[in-house]
Order: structure tokens, then sequence, then C-alpha cells
């Protein structure tokens, strides 16, 4: 793997990625060296997992996607059903960079 056909695959690839705990090969989707201790959960974030995992939660899904050059902005998204009518929601973005290979992430 290391890169991806379109924005909207590598969220499902990267989501295949972080469920299995697959640090090795998620790193190997960079351009460039991954961020500093990006395999690492932490506890006690925002419960929809946003504060604990990069470069999204693995239960996110893509919402969209802008370009400009060889740069695309990828928005992610999440719902959770607190119950009683309420709906959390949760967005987030990250960036990937068109590569020869492919869309790779950015740190």
């Amino acid at each position: 793997m290391g890169a991806f056909a379109s924005p909207r695959e590598a969220v499902e690839e990267i989501a295949k990625l972080l469920r299995a705990r697959d640090w090795a090969a998620l790193a190997a989707c960079y351009d460039g060296p991954p961020p500093p201790a990006f395999y690492q959960e932490r506890e006690g974030g925002h419960p929809s997992g946003a504060d604990d995992w990069v470069p999204f939660p693995p239960g996110w899904s893509y919402l969209s996607h802008e370009t400009e050059g060889d740069v695309a902005v990828v928005r992610v998204g999440v719902e959770i059903d607190e119950g009683g009518g309420m709906i959390q929601r949760g967005v987030h973005a990250f960036r990937l960079r068109r590569t020869p290979a492919g869309w790779k992430l950015l740190a």
C-alpha cells in the first residue's frame, strides 16, 4: 500500500489500518515522516475519539474533500446517538498530497 487512488479511498483504507493498529503500514502512508507519537492512543478525550487518533478515529467516515494543486483537505465525520433525540456530530479535517505513487498523508 503506502498511497491511495483517491481521498475517499484514503479514508476507507486508513480506517482499516487504524482498526488493525497497523502502525507500520500507516507510517508508510505519509509523504515524509509521520507526526511524533501518531500511533499513541490516549484516554479521557472527546467521546468521539477525535482527540485520540491521528489522522482521525477509525469509526469516522468520509464527508468531502477540496483540492488546491497537489494538496487535498479531506473532511471526515461521525454521528453519535446520545439517546432522547440527541445526536452529537463531529467533523475533522486532515491533508493529503498527490504524489506520483498516489495520495499520501501529510504530517
